[in-house]
């Protein structure tokens, strides 16, 4: 009786390298994840990303843009709610108007102004301990000084968090082109419950008049509480 030979048993981990070194079965994957990524947009969970080239901050407001061909103007409507006036910055600089700031979250700067007053009412209550307890000191002849104030205390320290969390706070920029040549003492701004809304000329006066115009990086300075600008 002859001895019989068998062959090898390809181990599946073998199997399954040579299976996905397959071209056909590596385009068959990616069809798939592009039908699902294109399925995720249509059903509105997935949106494509648009980065700009001057992204900065935390966020960006949204922003209307009313260009009126029949108007000498064009109009920026920007959605700032909750923004002070004095946290508010425009500048133009390389044919763009930017816009640029920060909005503080109002529950953390009040948290922050109450530990202060609480910090500052401590301090104030250690230095009198601590001049009372030098004099008494003084008259034994053993001078010694107060422990500094616990950081752990309850009056100092919050430990209070949010269960929901979407706003949007701390330093925001948007971006938007303007004709080449305006000039900043060209562009106004007014703000008025939380809408900013800059008005700038469709023709520089520059162009209009056939001068040449410097465009300065100085900041726009915006006026608070003025009605909607109009073109």
């Amino acid at each position: 009786m002859s001895p019989t030979t068998s062959s090898p048993v390809p181990s599946k981990s073998n199997s399954f390298a040579s299976f996905y070194q397959d071209p056909r079965f590596r385009t068959a994957v990616s069809r798939a994840a592009q039908l699902k990524v294109h399925q995720l947009i249509e059903a509105g969970s997935l949106r494509p990303g648009r980065p700009e080239r001057d992204c900065r901050g935390n966020w960006k407001p949204r922003m209307d843009l009313v260009d009126d061909p029949s108007s000498p103007n064009i109009i920026a409507i920007f959605e700032l709610p909750g923004v002070k006036n004095e946290n508010i910055s425009l500048q133009i600089k390389e044919k763009r108007l930017m816009v640029f700031g920060k909005r503080v979250d109002p529950y953390s700067e009040a948290l922050s102004a109450a530990l202060a007053a609480v910090s500052s009412s401590q301090d104030q209550k250690s230095a009198r301990t601590d001049a009372t307890e030098v004099d008494q000191a003084s008259s034994r002849g053993n001078a010694r000084s107060s422990p500094p104030p616990n950081s752990q205390d309850p009056a100092v320290k919050s430990s209070a968090s949010r269960s929901i969390h979407e706003l949007r706070y701390g330093s925001f920029f948007r971006s938007v082109t303007v004709p080449e040549g305006i000039k900043q003492s060209e562009v106004t701004a007014g703000i008025q419950d939380g809408m900013l809304t800059v008005t700038w000329p469709r023709i520089p006066a520059g162009a209009r008049h056939l001068g040449a115009t410097k465009i300065s990086d100085t900041p726009i300075e915006t006026m608070a509480n003025q009605p909607m600008l109009r073109a």
